[in-house]
């Protein structure tokens, strides 16, 4: 894809302030109708760059073909962490449980006191989104729980799809730094 210009993306965020997110989503499904359903109508985000892109190169974002083999200059050693679906599940609930008694709701007022508002792109983050839903902080903390643990399985869905992937348990700490000094010495093959 091309390289962002400035002033093109100046120009549709601008656009978007004016007209809102939804005329944007609407431009963008008339120009990309295959990029505009793969996305949600209120991302922002990759609606501005979509729109961005076609108005720069005069062709939709979804006619750029993804790479289909690594770049050649790049020599990586992507390593797994794995780790039992239920002690991951259980590590993330310990989680957000501290997350809650270090002040999270606090904080969270606090970024909202500065202006910050949910339609702000940190704030629709995983720990922020579910207090503008609820307003009821057990409910709001189960909601964080959950949507953290369907990220961390979209990741690991991610991950099992990549080829070459040095796959270690999450407390591995050997194999893990036995492979990264073995690859640093020279070629390397994961074995199965």
């Amino acid at each position: 894809t091309p390289k962002a210009d400035p002033v093109i993306r100046e120009e549709v965020k601008q656009a978007i302030q004016k007209n809102g997110i939804a005329a944007a989503y609407r431009e963008l499904s008339a120009v990309d109708p295959g990029y505009a359903a793969k996305i949600a109508p209120q991302d922002s985000y990759r609606i501005a760059r979509a729109i961005e892109v076609y108005k720069s190169s005069g062709r939709p974002l979804s006619s750029y073909a993804l790479p289909q083999r690594p770049r050649a200059k790049w020599d990586c050693l992507v390593i797994g962490l794995d780790r039992p679906r239920g002690e991951l599940y259980s590590r993330i609930d310990q989680r957000v449980e501290l997350m809650f008694e270090a002040g999270l709701a606090k904080e969270l007022k606090g970024l909202v006191d500065k202006g910050y508002g949910q339609n702000d792109p940190g704030m629709k983050a995983i720990g922020y989104s579910e207090f503008f839903a609820s307003g009821n902080t057990d409910t709001v903390k189960e909601e964080i729980k959950k949507h953290t643990r369907q990220y961390a399985k979209r990741q690991l869905t991610f991950m099992r799809a990549l080829r070459n992937v040095l796959w270690a348990g999450a407390d591995d700490y050997k194999t893990v730094t036995d492979s990264i000094l073995a690859w640093l010495q020279g070629p390397f093959v994961i074995r199965k």
